[in-house]
């Protein structure tokens, strides 16, 4: 009997027998994938067991299941997610899921306003009207006997100034100390351009001075309030 490789380049021999290697390899038991909602579990797209793309390739091959394992090391790639949703239907549950832990978290540090940013900016504009957000910025955790720090709250209100979030209803600033310098004056007025907060928290913070809570609360007032919070 002829070989039916016999013919064909090495190169898509080679393909063919890594892709083999590699489904040999896969462990039956695998991990479950990240916690979606109700309407990603209905999601049609999910029934296929591989992951469907144009054309067949190496990588068409492996199981849903293995690029779910894959994705999940690109949890703070929200960019790269962006790009995974539209390339394959199989990816997408995962891919969104993925990015959807980003919305609405905790900031605690720089590290996490600046996460937060590139993952709105996957978003196009005319869909940031299409869900509400509320934000915490919280004190990132300090050294025993030290207090903590907000000093990524002047940054979270430059990067985000104006209307990069038009939904963005609720903002609580807590535990942590306003220290002198940290933030510089203009945060006052990029918080007035935060013009759709309606509820603005201030929970377990300490500030400098009588003058620093007047200047917040003025950049505050700029806006329709619905309520202002201060313990």
């Amino acid at each position: 009997m002829s070989d039916d490789t016999e013919g064909q380049p090495a190169a898509t021999r080679m393909s063919k027998s890594s892709v083999l290697d590699t489904e040999a390899q896969i462990s039956p038991e695998i991990d479950g994938r990240p916690g979606m909602d109700a309407r990603e579990l209905l999601d049609p797209r999910r029934g296929a067991l591989l992951p469907l793309f144009n054309s067949e390739t190496a990588a068409s091959r492996i199981p849903v299941e293995i690029w779910d394992k894959i994705l999940r090391c690109l949890a703070d790639e929200p960019e790269t997610l962006g790009i995974t949703e539209e390339v394959c239907q199989g990816w997408y549950p995962t891919s969104h899921s993925l990015k959807r832990r980003l919305y609405g978290r905790t900031l605690h540090s720089t590290e996490d306003v600046r996460l937060y940013a590139r993952y709105i900016k996957t978003i196009p504009w005319s869909r940031r009207f299409a869900f509400n957000h509320r934000l915490i910025v919280e004190g990132r955790t300090a050294e025993q006997g030290k207090h903590c720090s907000i000093a990524h709250f002047g940054i979270f209100a430059a990067m985000f100034a104006g209307r990069h979030l038009p939904r963005l209803l609720s903002l609580e600033i807590r535990f942590g100390e306003w220290t002198p310098g940290a933030i510089p004056q203009g945060v006052f007025l990029n918080l007035s351009t935060f013009h759709s907060i309606t509820s603005l928290a201030l929970c377990g913070i300490t500030l400098p001075s009588i003058t620093e809570l007047l200047h917040l609360t003025n950049a505050s007032c700029q806006q329709t309030m619905d309520s202002f919070t201060a313990s």
